[in-house]
């Protein structure tokens, strides 16, 4: 009897420490989350479920779950599940214009909704998802949100920032991702990310001067036709 108690607390401690591999969410309301969230200077990552959902179980027991991902997530997010369907759930759900479940959100951490994708993931499509919003170690300090090894991530954050923010010290950080990007492989794409950010800042010689190289770098990859956005803005910089 002895060895059958032994074993079953034995087998209760393994499932337990198998659950608490996987992703760690937050309790209580959401303006705590959203606090937390900005006194560490970490993403949100929301997962909207309704509690008669299939597909969001079977996340919450596979998906969720895995070490590989709890240890991405804990360590780059402040995680919440949140029901769509109970206290603050509806509210949330109108003003995020969730229609289905679950539905997955990335914000900022000043609160600002960064990415919402519906449907559920595996265990690989949730890292996929995360890896655009990872804090590294080099970037986390400088209240940077993007991973720094892949040019299309740094070239896409930059460009939403240039498109969704107006403050110096975003569009300055933008500028880095952009630059990060570029030295990772060097195209018309995050060339012209940079001259857009440039004269965004006020910066219309360098401005001027990127969107001329961007151009070019759009030539001889021929892609010359998509470039059109690059054209505007030389014409633009060349008339101030």
């Amino acid at each position: 009897m002895k060895q059958f108690i032994f074993s079953l607390s034995f087998c209760l401690l393994t499932v337990s420490s198998l659950f608490a591999q996987g992703i760690q969410f937050e309790s209580g309301k959401w303006a705590d989350v959203k606090a937390k969230a900005k006194a560490q200077n970490k993403p949100i990552f929301v997962d909207a479920y309704a509690v008669w959902c299939g597909p969001c179980k079977w996340m919450s027991a596979n998906s969720f779950t895995d070490a590989s991902v709890g240890e991405l997530y804990n360590a780059a997010f402040i995680n919440y599940k949140f029901d769509m369907e109970k206290g603050e759930g509806p509210t949330f759900a109108s003003q995020q214009s969730i229609r289905a479940y679950p539905t997955l959100l990335i914000f900022s951490p000043e609160g600002q909704l960064l990415k919402k994708v519906e449907g559920a993931r595996d265990a690989e499509g949730l890292i996929d998802l995360a890896k655009p919003y990872v804090q590294t170690n080099n970037t986390r300090n400088q209240g940077q949100t993007v991973v720094n090894d892949n040019w299309e991530d740094l070239n896409s954050k930059a460009w939403e920032y240039y498109e969704t923010k107006s403050s110096r010290s975003d569009l300055n950080k933008a500028l880095n991702w952009a630059e990060a990007s570029i030295n990772i492989n060097r195209n018309w794409y995050n060339l012209d990310t940079k001259a857009h950010l440039l004269a965004k800042l006020g910066r219309d010689k360098e401005a001027l001067e990127l969107a001329v190289d961007a151009i070019l770098a759009a030539q001889d990859a021929g892609e010359l036709a998509e470039a059109e956005e690059t054209m505007d803005l030389l014409r633009r910089l060349r008339n101030n």
